[in-house]
């Protein structure tokens, strides 16, 4: 049974810098919380050309401290610290989530990530509470890793380190089946529902991060 969910939340987060309303494609690729200090830490990519937008930041009373910024190539990598209450990371850390990754753009902040279904409800009340909610989705989370049989795994090793999928084919599978002293119907039975696996595994990852 999945207890898992995936969650995506938009939210207009009133009186945060991210209300700056110039502010387009900002992705936070990792925050550090220090709740003891009252703090938290963040590290976003901006695109160069809203580097004056992001020098407002520091009129937020929000904004602790701008520790660095960074031109990389065509972005800018802005390090600085925010504060810890009524902030949506601290929140969210408070209430033990995984963080997948967020998204400013807009106005607007969009949070993804996984939570325990008994806490979705309770978690975007709180959220709720925190600024206006423009858009929920939620759905069942993916297992971390697809699960195959000891048989499907099995088998789909000795194809991958024989040359079955090699092209052109190092041994066949009559050859393969043999060597696992099974019947050929039974190796590509095993092998095809492995396969299966796998590939509806990455196509869902990959309508995921689309979405």
């Amino acid at each position: 049974m999945n207890l898992l969910n995936r969650v995506k939340v938009t939210i207009i987060h009133e009186g945060c810098w991210t209300n700056l309303p110039s502010l387009r494609d900002i992705y936070t690729i990792n925050y550090n919380v220090y709740p003891e200090k009252g703090y938290l830490r963040s590290r976003i990519i901006v695109p160069k050309g809203l580097r004056k937008e992001v020098l407002k930041m520091k009129n937020y009373d929000s904004i602790k401290k701008i520790n660095h910024i960074h031109s990389v190539d065509s972005t800018i990598l802005v390090d600085f610290l925010n504060t810890y209450k009524d902030s949506i990371a601290g929140y969210l850390y408070d209430n033990e989530v995984l963080f997948l990754g967020n998204m400013i753009g807009n106005g607007k902040e969009t949070w993804d990530f996984i939570t325990t279904k008994n806490k979705v409800n309770e978690i975007i009340n709180g959220l709720s509470s925190m600024g206006k909610i423009v858009d929920v989705k939620i759905k069942d989370c993916p297992r971390l890793i697809p699960q195959l049989s000891s048989s499907q795994l099995k088998v789909l090793r000795y194809a991958l380190s024989n040359g079955y999928l090699d092209y052109p084919r190092i041994m066949d599978a009559e050859e393969l089946a043999k060597k696992l002293n099974i019947s050929k119907i039974t190796f590509l039975y095993h092998l095809r529902a492995a396969e299966r696996k796998l590939i509806e595994f990455y196509l869902d990852y990959l309508d995921d991060e689309l979405q």
